[in-house]
């Protein structure tokens, strides 16, 4: 979990690409999200960092990213965003984003 006071130290400084999951405990597609970001954590270990930001605890780093609705997926390399993923969606189609992004 990143937080306002830890997020740009952490994308900023780690040497390769960011995940960034925008998430709520109150919204249902988050949660069922939640298995599908941990096996994104699995799959790119050595290749990126998965976060997570849990906007409620957070609204700041939310406007700045101008999240409008969760879950939603940054792609961050060198502390800039390079895409954004808005909903809950397959592994499959979240790695394949991923990829093409890289």
């Amino acid at each position: 979990q990143l937080n306002d006071r830890t997020f740009d130290v952490f994308v900023s400084s780690y040497p390769g690409p960011v995940l960034a999951e925008f998430w709520g405990p109150s919204c249902s597609y988050c949660v069922s999200f939640a298995p599908t970001v941990r096996a994104l954590a699995e799959k790119l270990a050595g290749q990126a960092a998965v976060v997570q930001v849990n906007t409620q605890e957070n609204p700041a780093l939310s406007a700045r990213f101008n999240i409008r609705g969760i879950p939603a997926v940054l792609l961050l390399k060198h502390g800039r965003m390079v895409d954004q993923l808005a909903g809950a969606r397959p592994l499959d189609e979240v790695l394949l984003w991923f990829r093409r992004q890289s």
